[in-house]
């Protein structure tokens, strides 16, 4: 028996066809929340086709603001900028060599016909 290579894909399909045809739908808030942020309809059926209910609908604000946000602390923050700093002057660094060998390049050429112009017209 062979496997297929996209299994989770087909698995999702196959569950997402299920979730078109389904009358009623049980979704916890973080379902519900991953869908609305990715536009909505993407795992759930489209919102314009659906009627939410809600349970724990006291707890929807904090998971929804727990769901889209982030947090990062100011060393963490201080060392992201190093790296990025490190990594930028890394490629400050290729371009100035790159555009240092290309004015090289440029210059040979240049000089290696200087020398044809300056002989003496016998």
């Amino acid at each position: 028996m062979q496997e297929c290579q996209n299994i989770v894909a087909v698995h999702f399909a196959k569950a997402r066809e299920h979730l078109d045809k389904a009358d009623v739908i049980v979704a916890n808030h973080a379902l519900l929340m991953a869908d609305i942020e990715l536009g909505g309809g993407v795992i759930l059926p489209e919102p314009e086709q659906t009627i939410y209910v809600i349970d724990e609908a006291h707890h929807l604000p904090q998971v929804a603001r727990d769901f889209s946000s982030a947090a990062a602390s100011l060393k963490g923050a201080a060392t992201w900028l190093e790296k990025l700093n490190q990594i930028v002057s890394k490629f400050a660094e290729l371009a100035d060599y790159q555009k240092s060998q290309s004015i090289s390049e440029r210059d040979s050429g240049q000089y290696s016909t200087l020398g044809t112009d300056l002989k003496p017209n016998c």
